[in-house]
């Protein structure tokens, strides 16, 4: 038995998923509390997400939110252009450094032929004594890549497809490879507006 409907919600809207919150500002403010409480509901939502025989190794989490450019332009030792006029990737790598080269490379290569511009990469700092003993196996490395227009783009969507085309000729040209960790690369996101922090 669904609620009544009520403001913005509708029962015709119910179905199953894996697991899902949901946390804005109908006033659009940018406020801290706000990832505090969609963390929370991460917390919430363990009963719904598998987990291993480690007690520690789920089947993974994510937080979607808008690109924090102004934390972001103070993490990097790169000038960052105005909000909205460059894209961040969210990335998971091989652990082997020649591996991790090659797809670094390889994306690289495919932004400079769409005439994009590589601004800078950043590690993103992780918590390894949280993960489990099963993910840890697997567990990749993550990085943040920026990426300017350059001056190839006449509209965001251009830009966009450029972004998306270099993600997956990439994404073919690693899974192609005989790397035994080509399978620990993956773009979480890669936007100009949203970033998607997510963890195994």
């Amino acid at each position: 038995m669904y609620p009544k409907k009520q403001g913005l919600y509708s029962p015709d809207f119910e179905h199953e998923n894996c697991g899902a919150g949901f946390i804005c500002s109908l006033k659009g403010e940018k406020t801290n509390s706000i990832i505090g409480k969609a963390l929370n509901i991460l917390v919430k939502l363990e009963h719904r997400g598998a987990v291993s025989s480690d007690g520690k190794t789920g089947d993974g989490a994510g937080i979607l939110i808008e690109i924090p450019h102004t934390f972001l332009s103070s993490e990097v030792n790169f000038e960052l252009p105005d909000r909205n006029q460059y894209a961040v990737g969210m990335v998971f790598l091989p652990q082997k450094r020649n591996q991790r080269d090659f797809c670094i490379k390889s994306f690289e290569n495919e932004i400079n032929k769409r005439g994009l511009e590589i601004l800078g990469w950043r590690k993103v700092p992780v918590n390894k004594k949280v993960v489990g003993r099963i993910a840890s196996k697997t567990e990749p490395f993550i990085s943040q890549v920026f990426i300017g227009k350059g001056n190839s783009c006449k509209s965001s969507l251009e830009f966009k497809v450029k972004l998306y085309t270099a993600r997956k000729i990439t994404e073919n040209i690693v899974y192609n490879s005989r790397f035994s960790e080509s399978s620990f690369f993956y773009f979480t996101s890669l936007s100009t507006h949203t970033i998607i922090y997510k963890g195994l």
